[in-house]
């Protein structure tokens, strides 16, 4: 982690707060007219040196696996996501890092050798340099989170930042499409 890392991530945190706040009262109140409740959903995710941490985002998603109404909108502009600012203010993820898994996540993906620790060896991210480049986790996903932990500098983290802005007000996929890949693209091992 760079000096300075942590007053980043609480300094985002604390704007993102306060911007979504008047957001976060209108999902609250869609979801909870529209789908029902819960509001939220938690998960417990991995996070530095693979510990477990509770995960909160705004549901998007029915008992069954179908997504809500409310669900499309969050999930295309990134609004279920945000609930995570409180997840970083507590400390146990960063604004920037690689994505937070479950545990059957690494089995499925084949990521439980312990060659691939590194990849514990920082904070997960709301957003990160994999989040941006693809749609879900691949065999390339672990070389962004490795491009990620080389750089591990400010400047990244910013760029990172504000490419995610740009992404989440066009959309996602959208955003993906008219961006490119901003950085060189990673070298899978």
């Amino acid at each position: 982690m760079y000096p300075g890392k942590r007053l980043f991530d609480v300094t985002f945190s604390l704007v993102g707060v306060l911007v979504f706040s008047p957001v976060w009262l209108v999902t609250i109140g869609l979801i909870a007219l529209l789908d029902g409740r819960p509001v939220f959903f938690t998960q417990r995710r991995l996070g530095l040196n693979k510990s477990e941490f509770t995960v909160y985002k705004f549901r998007t998603m029915t008992t069954d696996g179908m997504v809500t109404r409310t669900g499309r909108w969050l999930r295309a502009t990134g609004i279920d996501e945000s609930a995570q600012f409180l997840s970083v203010l507590k400390g146990d993820m960063s604004i920037v890092g690689p994505r937070p898994f479950i545990e059957s996540d690494l089995a499925k993906l084949g990521w439980e050798s312990p060659r691939l620790n590194w990849r514990w060896s920082v904070k997960p991210g709301i957003t990160g340099m994999a989040q941006v480049n693809e749609r879900w986790a691949t065999r390339r996903s672990l070389a962004w989170d490795r491009l990620y932990i080389k750089r591990n500098d400010s400047m990244s983290d910013l760029q990172i930042l504000m490419v995610t802005f740009a992404m989440n007000l066009i959309g996602k996929d959208r955003g993906r499409q008219l961006l490119k890949r901003p950085w060189s693209t990673p070298v899978t091992d």
